[in-house]
């Protein structure tokens, strides 16, 4: 008995033993796994942040994301300077060649400068802003927005036309690329961007050079130094008829636009710029005892809105439909507007 007793007490330590190991071997496993989990969410909200954000030029600040419905207004800067719109409804891709020796007006009370200088002067200041100085003198010459910007190595002779062949070729040569770009452009952006260059046939994409189709100005001074100067007016019918958004376009919906600042001249600036996008403006007027800090849009029917509602957004910001929120959409010149989406200028303009 006593040696049965024995055995049972030498058994029982040992099945003790092995269950403290266990017990160790479960709690490492728990810390690892804890640990792993961790490290994996870490891991992947980095991996989130990075992705939306901009290839080298981390200095942008993004206030949408272009997700492929609208067309995609881009500055591409390399041993020249071009302006891209691609159309993804349409299927279509127009690249404008812009004569480096233009004059254009510069945002920011810079004055007139020649087109080849303007990304140098912004990164002249002491908070370096070359390409978004740029992007904002052609958003300004073509009266659209500008929605990003691809910047090659100057000592490369790579141009739009070679750019686009490589990517409908092969769409993934844009990550082969990526090295040698500067883009503001998000990875998913680019993906989408080179996805929608593989759908749009040769005979969509159409080419244009400002000077050879007569839409800049040639000046003399009496030194006889020639200068060319782009003439806003005369690029309005050019932009309406191959840069518009075939979507909105469709949609034609009538937009009506009121300034609440005292700033002259903003809605005309505003419509411009809708009109530019495929709008039909109707009305344009001012209600200067309101003065709104920011801008604002209301709809009369926001299902019929679509894309023109979203286009306006990104560039004006936000809707509201509350008056007791928005108190000015029940001013009594919006209510009698007739148009179906109303964009209300403010100070931020």
């Amino acid at each position: 008995m006593r040696v049965k007793s024995a055995q049972g007490k030498s058994n029982w330590r040992a099945i003790q033993a092995r269950s403290k190991i266990r017990g160790k071997i479960q709690l490492a496993l728990f810390i690892l796994g804890f640990i792993a989990l961790i490290y994996f969410i870490s891991w992947g909200a980095e991996f989130i942040h990075n992705i939306t954000q901009p290839l080298g030029l981390q200095s942008f600040k993004k206030t949408y994301f272009w997700d492929g419905s609208s067309s995609l207004n881009m500055v591409f800067k390399g041993s020249e300077i071009y302006f891209l719109s691609l159309d993804p409804n349409e299927k279509k891709l127009s690249i404008v060649k812009l004569p480096q020796q233009v004059y254009v007006e510069v945002p920011g009370d810079y004055g007139r400068w020649q087109l080849r200088s303007v990304y140098r002067l912004g990164d002249s200041e002491k908070s370096p802003a070359g390409p978004q100085l740029l992007k904002a003198t052609l958003a300004n010459l073509f009266k659209l927005p500008v929605d990003g910007i691809l910047i090659f190595d100057d000592s490369r002779s790579f141009n739009p036309q070679k750019f686009v062949e490589t990517l409908k070729q092969n769409p993934l040569e844009i990550f082969r690329l990526l090295p040698s770009i500067k883009t503001d452009l998000t990875p998913p952006e680019l993906v989408r961007f080179s996805l929608g260059l593989r759908s749009v046939r040769f005979d969509k994409i159409s080419e244009f050079d400002l000077l050879s189709l007569g839409l800049l100005d040639v000046e003399q001074n009496q030194e006889g130094d020639v200068k060319l100067l782009a003439d806003p007016e005369k690029l309005d019918g050019f932009v309406f008829n191959n840069l518009s958004d075939s979507r909105i376009q469709q949609e034609g919906l009538e937009v009506a636009i009121f300034n609440t600042t005292m700033t002259s001249g903003l809605g005309q600036k505003a419509a411009q710029i809708i009109s530019h996008l495929g709008a039909n403006v109707i009305q344009v007027g001012s209600i200067p005892d309101q003065n709104l800090e920011k801008n604002l849009i209301t709809v009369k029917n926001e299902k019929e809105a679509g894309m023109t509602l979203k286009r306006l957004k990104q560039i004006f910001g936000k809707e509201c439909f509350d008056p007791k929120i928005c108190a000015i959409i029940s001013h009594p010149t919006i209510l009698s507007s007739r148009g179906q989406v109303i964009v209300i200028l403010g100070k931020d303009f």
